[in-house]
């Protein structure tokens, strides 16, 4: 697909689904593109969650049935390439009270930028999610 195709099949998904979309720019991506697309080795995309969950609880969570096996979940989490810092329940290194297991690299590689220094973000619903967290450690 060149470009400006992909663009407006992108505003007509959009359109067609009212904008009811799960996961935003992802699912839109995926489903206006099925089929024309190669899934990498998820050490490229390291979730937030595969930290903190077990295999089948993930795969069950993000619906991945017969996507990525055990071993290429085992290897990512074990050797990620590419963090994908997704909000979760763990937070982003940049919001308050994040527990993410990445967050001292991250911070580590904050203080060679122009924003070190920088207060955090507060973060929304955290009570909610400290307790989603709470109750999916070991699941």
């Amino acid at each position: 697909m060149q470009g400006r195709k992909v663009v407006q099949k992108c505003l007509d998904y959009i359109r067609n689904t009212n904008g009811k979309i799960k996961f935003h720019d992802q699912t839109i991506i995926n489903e206006v593109c099925k089929g024309k697309i190669k899934a990498l080795h998820p050490r490229y995309n390291v979730m937030s969650g595969m930290f903190f969950l077990k295999y089948s609880k993930f795969i069950s969570v993000y619906g991945l049935k017969n996507y990525y096996s055990k071993k290429e979940f085992d290897d990512a989490v074990s050797s990620p390439a590419i963090i994908h810092l997704t909000s979760w329940v763990v937070g982003r290194p940049w919001e308050e009270g994040c527990v993410h297991p990445y967050k001292g690299e991250y911070e580590r590689i904050l203080q060679l930028t122009p924003w070190r220094g920088k207060p955090l973000l507060r973060k929304r619903r955290r009570g909610y999610k400290l307790v989603i967290y709470s109750c999916c450690r070991g699941v």
